[in-house]
Order: structure tokens, then sequence, then C-alpha cells
């Protein structure tokens, strides 16, 4: 069995419960993916180390893609991810979703036109911009929520 981790569970305990893993001695784990992840990966596992010896579990900060990537190849036991992969890629991979932490994100942005007033973005518009069809501030869907930016009123 393979583990997609994403984010909000207790730790990495119950995870090493679950060796053998894919051909690999109960003694090592290997995990890869996360970098938002990784800091907490490795604390976690360094945790489990000293309550059990004999299991050694490698973590790796290699990005969220590359977690996924090893996971549904096998090339790792575990991969890290900051995002749910779909019922059918799940089953495609052989994979589970074990949510582990809670994130904060932020949009900081520089608008010089928009000046100290604030400037308004929707959750399609945050959706645009990171698939990349919004790429400039004077998008008509940011102008649209921000009449205060246009001078328009």
């Amino acid at each position: 069995m393979r583990v997609l981790l994403t984010f909000c569970l207790v730790g990495l305990l119950a995870l090493a419960q679950a060796a053998p893993l894919q051909g690999q001695s109960p003694q090592q784990i290997s995990e890869t993916g996360s970098s938002l992840l990784y800091p907490v990966i490795q604390q976690w596992a360094a945790a489990y180390k000293a309550v059990a010896p004999s299991i050694n579990i490698t973590t790796a900060s290699t990005g969220s893609g590359a977690g996924i990537q090893a996971a549904t190849s096998g090339a790792a036991a575990i991969g890290g991810s900051d995002a749910y992969l779909s019922p059918d890629d799940l089953k495609k991979g052989g994979l589970l979703n074990i949510a582990l932490t809670i994130s904060a994100q932020t949009v900081t942005y520089n608008v010089p036109e928009v000046g100290d007033q604030r400037l308004n973005l929707s959750g399609a518009i945050l959706a645009g911009i990171y698939r990349g069809t919004i790429t400039m501030w004077d998008d008509p869907a940011i102008s649209a929520v921000n009449l205060h930016t246009t001078g328009k009123q």
C-alpha cells in the first residue's frame, strides 16, 4: 500500500504501522514530496525513530508533483502533496489521501495603483491566477470586483 499525505492527522505513527510497504522491509519507509509538509514530516520521522529505532523513515522535499509521482509509481511509500487527489486518481494509483496538517495561505501583492486601498480577489480570481489564466492586475475579472482601482464608481 502507498500513501499520499495531504493536509490534518495526528502524525506519522499510524503510517509506520503500514509497513511493510510495496516490497520494502519493515525497517525502511521512504517519504518524498511537499516542501510545505517537509519540516513537520522531518520532525515526526525523528520522533518516531526515537520510539521505534528499528524503523528508518527517510524524507525528502521534492515538491508535491514529485511526491504524487513517487507514490503512484511505488518509488516511495509515502508521497507528500499540498492537495487532495481525485477519487479516480487515487484508485488508479492505489493511493490513500491522509490529511496531516492545516496551513494558512496568504496572497501578497504590490499594485501601486491600489495604494492603501484593499484589493479584492474572489476564489475564482485566485484560481485563475494560480492556473495562469489571469496574468495581469488589470484583468477584467479583477477590475470588476475592484472598481476603486479603475477610478470608476
